[in-house]
């Protein structure tokens, strides 16, 4: 009998720590959500390397992220694009990045998906609809190993293990 009440115990204490992670990840999306779309550029990096006339100069980069709706590739997805800060119409990437709890609930998993044809998804920051009509075929995931985030302090911190690696 006391067995069983341990065992019963137990379950529910582990049942509370599931859904304990399960929230904090949701947490973790919704900051995820808040904090990474925008546009962004190192203009000011750019100057400062100019001005202390460093030798190798940053490129002047502009990056445009924003949430699309593309539930066949995640929940929680954006499009980043990578331009010339210098002139906004050499675009130098694209990309898709979706974010999902990991199995185990314990961190946040993101994929970085590339365009087969990029040039049909150019400036999906200005018409983000586009991307309700995407399919996987349209997309191939990028060699390298798949990021884990945790918010741990304040900050997201990420991590890989070979087991995540591809191509």
């Amino acid at each position: 009998m006391k067995g069983a009440v341990v065992l019963t115990i137990g379950a529910a204490l582990l049942a509370a720590g599931c859904a304990n992670n399960a929230a904090l990840r949701e947490a973790d999306l919704g900051r995820i959500g808040e904090w990474l779309p925008g546009a962004y550029d190192n203009r000011a990096q750019v100057e400062s390397d100019l001005a202390q006339n460093v030798i190798d100069l940053h490129a002047p980069v502009a990056l445009d992220i924003v949430a699309v709706e593309a539930n066949i590739i995640g929940k929680q997805t954006y499009y980043v694009q990578q331009s010339d800060a210098t002139n906004p119409r050499k675009i130098l990437s694209q990309q898709l990045y979706s974010f999902e709890t990991t199995s185990d609930e314990k961190a946040i998993a993101q994929t970085i998906y590339n365009f087969k044809e990029p040039d049909r998804w150019v400036r999906g920051h200005e018409r983000p609809d586009i991307f309700k009509s995407i399919v996987p075929d349209d997309l191939s995931s990028t060699s390298g190993c798949e990021l884990e985030w945790e918010f741990v302090d304040d900050k997201f911190t990420a991590h890989s293990s070979a087991a995540s690696c591809r191509g």
